[in-house]
Order: structure tokens, then C-alpha cells, then sequence
């Protein structure tokens, strides 16, 4: 009985592993599945019904050549929105702020975006080296046709545990983590690159388990 019990659950964890890595709640780990999201974000009801394309033909225009690439939402995109406070560091700034923004009030729901899993240091914003690849994935992303002219906004999403200020606090320094590790590493310029801390405010899913506080904790990366 305990043997298949032990058998149940490793399903369910790989069942849901692999719905992560397949694009569930809009996670991604290959660079051609991240360039795809962000250059020309498909309404998650249209998903069904959207053919297939390749990257290289998404902005052909109809007498042939190449139209500019969409960056951000597409043309005519609404959402119901919500204000929310997050913590915002601009570049030459030394001290993050806290400012007010309208968000969608489903985070499920914003276009021209991705989730990266990216895991880090308990309470700190120091980048495990396991996570090393996904990111090197969003740098070749960023890079390529379609993508490479676009601004990206990086924000950092907690789970629910500690306070309202320091998961603010913490969410912002991961994403600069985030953001420093692409201009490093991949040539990405600052003037490119947006960091915000949501902290807790926009989980993917309720905190009311370890499963979902893992998919809560999360870097989205969003072209605007």
C-alpha cells in the first residue's frame, strides 16, 4: 500500500514537472519557446485554435517583406486591471522606491510574457548554478530576430512567507540579479532592461502549498 502510494505521488510530481516544462501557467526553458512568447503573444483562448509558426515567419507582412516585430500586447489587447504597489529600481538610481501600478488582476492572463524558474539562495537573491542555463536560454532569447529590438521588463515574484516589505524587497533584488547576470554574460544593454518587485502580490497560484508557493516564487519576463 505505501509502495503505491510513493508511486502515486512520484506521478503527480512528474505529471506536473513536465506540465511546467511544456508551457504550464506560461513557464519556459528553451530559447525558441521564450523568443516565440514575447515577440508575438497568442490570447491563451486562441491557443487552440493559432497554427504553428516559426519564428522567422511570424512578421511577414502580407506583400512579402518583413514588417517591423511586435514588442508588448497586441493591438487592441485589454484586461481587467488592479493598482498595486511594487518596488522599483531604475538605472542610476542607488535606492529602489516604492511606486503604485496598474496590473492585470489576473497575472495568467498578461500577454507578450514568460515564467522562468529560476531558483535561488534561501532568503537571498544570489542565483543558483543549476538556474545558469535557463538564463543563458532568455539571453540567446533576447537576441534573436523579432525579439532583439524589444525593451523587457524582469519582475520578481515571492511566495506569501515573511512580511509584505521584505518580500518586495527580495523580489526586486532577484530580479536585478537577473538582470545584471544578462547584461554580463549575454552583452544585453541596460537601457534594455527594466527590473520591479511584486513581492507576494501576484501569485499564479493560493500559498496553501508547497507545490504552489514553488510556482509563486518565479522571475516573469515581459516585453513592452
Amino acid at each position: 500500500m505505501k509502495r503505491t502510494i510513493l508511486s502515486a505521488a512520484m506521478l503527480l510530481t512528474l505529471a506536473w514537472t513536465a506540465s511546467v516544462q511544456a508551457g504550464g501557467y506560461g513557464f519556459e526553458s528553451s530559447a525558441e519557446n521564450i523568443a516565440r512568447k514575447l515577440a508575438a503573444p497568442i490570447d491563451e483562448r486562441e491557443q487552440n485554435q493559432a497554427p504553428e509558426r516559426s519564428l522567422g515567419s511570424m512578421f511577414e507582412a502580407d506583400d512579402g517583406p518583413a514588417s517591423l516585430p511586435r514588442c508588448g500586447p497586441p493591438p487592441g489587447y485589454q484586461a481587467k486591471m488592479r493598482a498595486m504597489r511594487v518596488m522599483v529600481r531604475r538605472p542610476g538610481e542607488e535606492i529602489p522606491v516604492a511606486r503604485q501600478i496598474e496590473v492585470p488582476v489576473d497575472p495568467r492572463r498578461r500577454p507578450a510574457s514568460v515564467n522562468l524558474k529560476i531558483e535561488f539562495e534561501v532568503n537571498a537573491h544570489a542565483i543558483r548554478p543549476d538556474s545558469e542555463s535557463i538564463l543563458d536560454q532568455l539571453g540567446q532569447a533576447l537576441q534573436m530576430e523579432g525579439v532583439r529590438h524589444c525593451k523587457i521588463a524582469i519582475n520578481g515574484h515571492t511566495d506569501a512567507d515573511g512580511s509584505d516589505q521584505s518580500n518586495l524587497t527580495l523580489s526586486l533584488k532577484r530580479a536585478y540579479s537577473v538582470k545584471r547576470y544578462l547584461m554580463t554574460h549575454h552583452g544585453i544593454g541596460e537601457d534594455r532592461l527594466r527590473v520591479v518587485g511584486y513581492g507576494e502580490g501576484m501569485p499564479l497560484a493560493a500559498n496553501s502549498s508547497r507545490k504552489n508557493k514553488q510556482l509563486n516564487r518565479r522571475v516573469e519576463i515581459v516585453s513592452e
